[in-house]
């Protein structure tokens, strides 16, 4: 099945040979602008920063993508940043302490980062189950079974209508949705519905409504989590050759 060549937005040029190089790893930084979503500060052969919207505070951004080719580089452009940060993606350990030291974030990772390139949208599965948004009834129960964030984020993303719920009947199975940056993920199927094909039908209606909308659909899967990185693959997924990792703060 043909691929979507991704376009670099424009302002993200003076990096073009790294970020073309292997264009699933950077989705994290290159997507965001793309969509409007987030703001170049910095771009230049040694490196790039972006800054995420939906991360300001009063005007304040607080989430961030990084890419350096030195640490040197990228001390220079963390410089950049003023103030406390939420979410902080890169792309090389090296930048790990840099972080840690700088503004007291949690690494996570190395993850595999991997974006839908194909052309046509994956066919749904044949089920009786239905995807549906998720009303803030239902954030005690997402909130319970998702360990990533705690429930005012979880509501922010209810009222932004980017969490998804497959449904039998009127019985959640599990669910999924957008991160504020715009990666997919959030993806859990609740104790006993487990390995009926749930995840896979909340995956494929994920990257059919962000095509949709003219997305490039990404997501990261930690690099020791076999299970879904075989799904990925399985969904037409195509995965970065680097890694990718990401620090937050408290949640």
């Amino acid at each position: 099945m043909p691929e979507i060549a991704p376009a670099l937005p424009a302002a993200l040029a003076p990096c073009r040979a790294a970020l073309e190089a292997d264009p699933a790893r950077y989705l994290d930084l290159t997507e965001p602008v793309r969509r409007g979503e987030g703001k170049v500060l910095s771009a230049s052969p040694e490196g790039a920063l972006v800054s995420i919207d939906n991360y300001d505070r009063d005007g304040t951004p607080r989430g961030f993508s990084l890419w350096c080719a030195r640490e040197d580089a990228g001390e220079a452009l963390l410089d950049l940043i003023s103030g406390p940060v939420d979410l902080l993606f890169y792309h090389d350990d090296f930048c790990t302490p840099l972080i840690a030291r700088r503004f007291g974030l949690t690494a996570m990772g190395p993850c595999r980062q991997a974006g839908y390139f194909r052309r046509e949208p994956p066919p749904l599965p044949q089920t009786p189950w239905e995807v549906r948004a998720l009303g803030r009834e239902y954030l005690d129960v997402l909130t319970a079974n998702y360990g990533y964030g705690d429930g005012e984020y979880l509501s922010w993303l209810i009222g932004r209508g980017e969490l998804f719920g497959a449904f039998d009947g009127g019985e959640l199975l599990g669910f999924m949705g957008r991160h504020a940056e715009g990666s997919l993920g959030l993806l859990e199927v609740l104790p006993g519905h487990r390995r009926k094909g749930v995840a896979f039908l909340l995956q494929r209606w994920m990257l059919r409504r962000e095509l949709g909308l003219g997305h490039i659909p990404f997501g990261q899967v930690f690099a020791d989590n076999a299970p879904s990185l075989a799904l990925q693959e399985r969904l037409g997924m195509t995965f970065a050759q680097g890694p990718v990792y990401f620090a937050l703060g408290e949640m």
